[in-house]
């Protein structure tokens, strides 16, 4: 270590970390974000995922879906979605006990 300081703040990890939150999340690669529960044929069921850290503002987003056991399709709900957690709609197509989907995301708020 030298005695004189630097031009740069130091910085925490998470401090650092969670200052990035606010701009970019992402679901890991491989490791996508599941919804279980019973299912009717003409419901749809919402999954609210919060987000690691407040985004600076509603973020776009990025919903690529994986696996659907009893839905036809996922949607992101914007309407219903904001800072703190993006709402992710399935459409179920059959009634029954543990239906499932599984989704990735990836959300980006830039200036």
């Amino acid at each position: 270590m030298q005695d004189c300081s630097t031009d740069f703040e130091f910085l925490p990890i998470d401090v650092s970390l969670g200052r990035c939150f606010r701009y970019y999340q992402a679901t890991e690669t491989g490791t996508p974000q599941i919804w279980t529960g019973d299912v009717g044929a003409t419901n749809g069921n919402y999954y609210a995922n919060y987000y690691f850290t407040k985004m600076r503002a509603a973020p776009s987003v990025t919903l690529t879906a994986g696996t659907l056991i009893g839905f036809g399709s996922l949607t992101y709900d914007s309407a219903t979605s904001g800072t703190t957690y993006v709402s992710i709609y399935g459409n179920s197509n059959a009634t029954g006990a543990r239906k499932y989907f599984t989704f990735s995301l990836k959300l980006e708020s830039e200036l």
